[in-house]
């Protein structure tokens, strides 16, 4: 109601100035309908709020409130994780028939189609055996890589702003790949499971892992040190090469978008993949036995180059195989990737009545 306009029936409450310079004035009187009643005072400059400003809340809202945004970050801070493990999830279950493929030639030093011949006799039951472990191993490792690597090179950002790109890059990728070594255990397991000598020797993956355990704590790492000469160098290449393919055009379709992020993580992986091979080649070797001494990588280099006539390209048997495989693998893993990330970056954008949470 106007203030200018107030009615003066005695039937009905008014509001009128309580003089001539009441634009100036910080109150108004609210006039009542009974004459005995005293006019009561209103201030209508209050004070305005700053939601943004804890301290205008009363110390329980302010806990809510507290508690609300630590939630918010926590969300923020784990999406790596997430995605890293859902793109490892979707990938390992369509590779894994290939990968047993190159293992066996890893391990025997065959040709691909003998390898399929064998994996053809041993049937459709023993397709999958062994699938658990690299799921557990894989799922697990790819969070930590994505979501380590994320957080690491935020953390030394802001505490070493000094440092330069680059060096923030390998830094960070090597911290990923250092405790990525320590998912060995599943490796391991792996390895043994997908060992034909070792098919009637474990009944399924716990009875494997309760094996390793009889024969000492040490045996869950052999090979260890091969891991992490491999982990580091590897998550440095692949870090500093996404960084420079990383797709940044706004304007591409969805199905731009992931076809060039497909392309971009598959020709990494196939190319680090590559490069490390020879790596992966000993890792088998060590991780195939189940007791006796630990065998040093040099130790296992000369073993396999003697056992594969003494000759270094005969390392490479099989290769072709993993290139194909980390082609196929690291494409679906570096465009799930990126598609998990881009639903999540939605939830964060989301309107106010959306019920999606949004960024401050």
């Amino acid at each position: 109601m106007d203030p200018s306009s107030s009615s003066s029936s005695d039937s009905s409450p008014s509001i009128s100035s309580s003089s001539a310079s009441s634009s100036s004035s910080s109150s108004h009187t609210f006039v009542p309908s009974s004459r005995n009643d005293s006019p009561i005072s209103i201030d209508t400059h209050l004070p305005k709020l700053d939601y943004s400003n804890s301290s205008h809340f009363h110390p329980h809202h302010r806990h809510l409130a507290g508690n609300s945004q630590l939630k918010f970050y926590h969300y923020r801070d784990s999406r790596e994780f997430i995605c890293g493990w859902g793109s490892a999830l979707i990938n390992t279950c369509i590779t894994f028939p290939i990968n047993k493929l190159i293992f066996r030639q890893q391990l025997h030093g065959i040709s691909g189609l003998h390898a399929f011949r064998q994996l053809h006799k041993d049937g459709l039951r023993h397709l999958y055996r062994g699938l658990l472990p690299p799921l557990l191993q894989k799922t697990t490792s790819i969070s930590i890589m994505f979501g380590v690597y994320t957080n690491s090179k935020k953390t030394l950002e802001k505490a070493v702003p000094g440092l330069s790109p680059t060096t923030t890059i390998i830094l960070s990728a090597l911290i990923a790949g250092t405790l990525e070594a320590t998912l060995t255990p599943f490796e391991r397991v792996q390895t043994l499971m997908q060992t034909r000598k070792y098919h009637n020797s474990f009944s399924n993956t716990f009875d494997a892992f309760t094996s390793l355990w009889r024969s000492g704590f040490r045996e869950y790492y052999r090979g260890l040190s091969v891991i992490v000469l491999r982990n580091g160098p590897s998550n440095c290449l692949f870090f500093l090469g996404r960084e420079y393919l990383k797709v940044t055009e706004a304007d591409n379709s969805a199905g731009e978008k992931f076809a060039k992020d497909f392309v971009s993580g598959a020709c990494l992986g196939a190319f680090i993949s590559t490069v490390f091979f020879p790596f992966n080649v000993m890792k088998t070797h060590m991780q195939a036995s189940l007791g006796g001494p630990f065998v040093s990588i040099r130790s296992t280099l000369r073993t396999v180059v003697s056992e594969r006539d003494g000759k270094i390209r005969h390392l490479y048997k099989g290769v072709h195989l993993n290139y194909t495989r980390s082609f196929l693998s690291w494409g679906i893993i570096n465009a799930s990737y990126e598609i998990l990330m881009k639903c999540f970056s939605r939830d964060d954008s989301g309107g106010a009545g959306s019920g999606k949470i949004r960024k401050h």
